[in-house]
């Protein structure tokens, strides 16, 4: 009888070592196949936008992505420079006041006094 049982117990962990070897390979197998789906959407909507913009190749689409990302950098770059060229129509004085942070008034009272720190 003792024998029986030892022998059912090896069978037992036999059995439950192929199961989590059938789980993960299960679970590799999913992801796998999640990844794949993944990667055809994408390719998917890449080639519509590929299509939409007249382009011949998903290489001229990444070209053309890259050189409006560096256009969209530049201008972001220049959004941050203050003008202090003096448009037609306004007064020197206006633009010269266009051209300071915003914090510089912060330092002034209401009066236009400079406010001292003790």
């Amino acid at each position: 009888l003792r024998k029986e049982e030892e022998h059912l117990e090896v069978e037992e962990e036999a059995t439950a070592s192929q199961e989590r070897e059938a789980h993960l390979c299960a679970q590799e197998a999913y992801t796998h196949h999640m990844r794949l789906r993944k990667q055809q959407k994408a390719l998917k909507t890449r080639g519509v936008e590929m299509l939409r913009r007249g382009l011949k190749s998903l290489d001229e689409l990444d070209e053309a992505e890259e050189k409006e990302c560096r256009e969209a950098e530049v201008k972001g770059t220049l959004l941050h420079i203050p003008s202090t060229a003096v448009s037609e129509g306004a007064a020197p004085d206006q633009d010269l006041f266009a051209a300071l942070s915003p914090g510089f008034f912060d330092h002034l009272g209401v009066d236009g006094e400079v406010a001292l720190d003790s």
